[in-house]
C-alpha cells in the first residue's frame, strides 16, 4: 500500500487541530506519532479522517447542548456564569440530561422553553462531508466537470454548508440533475 505523503498528512493534522484535537490526542487516535502519519496507507488515513470528523461533530454537539443549557438557565433566572462553569465539567450526556430536566422544570412553571430551530442553520453531517469530498476526488481523478452546483472543495468549507445545500451538492456531483 502506498503512503499518503506529506500533503495529506498535513491536511489531516490541520483538520484535527481545527476540530480541537491536540497533537497528543491525535497521536493516540492515529495510534502513532505525528511524524509517522505521512506513512499511513490511504485506508488508514480515511479511517483517521472519519475519526476526526466524528470528534469534530461531537464537539459541535457539545457546543450546541451547552448553548441550549445556558439559554434555559437564563430563561429560568439562574446564574448563567455559575451554570457555565459547571457545564465545563460535564459530559455531553450529562448536559443533555440537564437540558431535558431543565426544560421539564421550566415548562411545569409555565415558562415557554420552545426555540424554533431553522433547518438552514444545521450544518452538513460528517457523512455528507466525507461523501462530498469523495465525489470531488473522483471527479478530479476522472477529469469530469463539477455538476450543476458549484461549491466548496475543502473539508473545512464543506463542513460549514447547510445540510440542505450539502444534499444538493451531493446530487449535483453524483450527476442527479
Amino acid at each position: 500500500m502506498a503512503a499518503i505523503g506529506t500533503t495529506r498528512a498535513q491536511a489531516l493534522i490541520a483538520a484535527a487541530r481545527a476540530a480541537g484535537i491536540t497533537d497528543e490526542a491525535l497521536e493516540k487516535l492515529a495510534d502513532r506519532s505525528l511524524d509517522w502519519i505521512e506513512s499511513m496507507s490511504g485506508r488508514e488515513a480515511d479511517a483517521l479522517e472519519t475519526a476526526i470528523a466524528s470528534r469534530h461533530q461531537a464537539a459541535k454537539e457539545r457546543t450546541a447542548a451547552t448553548a441550549e443549557a445556558l439559554r434555559l438557565a437564563e430563561l429560568g433566572g439562574y446564574k448563567v456564569d455559575v451554570i457555565a462553569a459547571k457545564l465545563k465539567t460535564m459530559t455531553l450526556r450529562e448536559i443533555a440530561d440537564l437540558v431535558a430536566q431543565t426544560r421539564a422544570f421550566l415548562a411545569s412553571k409555565g415558562i415557554d422553553v420552545r426555540q424554533p430551530v431553522e433547518p438552514e442553520t444545521l450544518t452538513a453531517t460528517p457523512r455528507q462531508v466525507t461523501h462530498i469530498l469523495d465525489l470531488l476526488a473522483r471527479r478530479q481523478a476522472s477529469g469530469e466537470g463539477g455538476g450543476f452546483y458549484s461549491g466548496p472543495t475543502s473539508r473545512e468549507e464543506v463542513a460549514k454548508m447547510t445540510r440542505e445545500n450539502a444534499s444538493l451538492y451531493i446530487r449535483s456531483l453524483g450527476g442527479d440533475y
